[in-house]
């Protein structure tokens, strides 16, 4: 039996991969992800990427 950890990010997998393929239609869940774009051809395999926020301290 997996871990409840592995059965938790078995589970958030499938329901990431419903929401791109259009099974689960939610144009606000996909508004949350950020899809990587390259600008030519590259053999990059890259699908997302995550943005990195500066956080400012006054």
């Amino acid at each position: 039996m997996n871990s409840l950890a592995t059965r938790r990010n078995i589970i958030d997998l499938k329901f990431l991969y419903k929401v791109v393929n259009g099974i689960i239609n939610s144009s606000e869940l996909l508004n949350f992800l950020n899809f990587y774009v390259p600008q030519c051809q590259t053999r990059s395999t890259y699908t997302f990427y995550t943005q990195h926020y500066i956080e400012l301290i006054i």
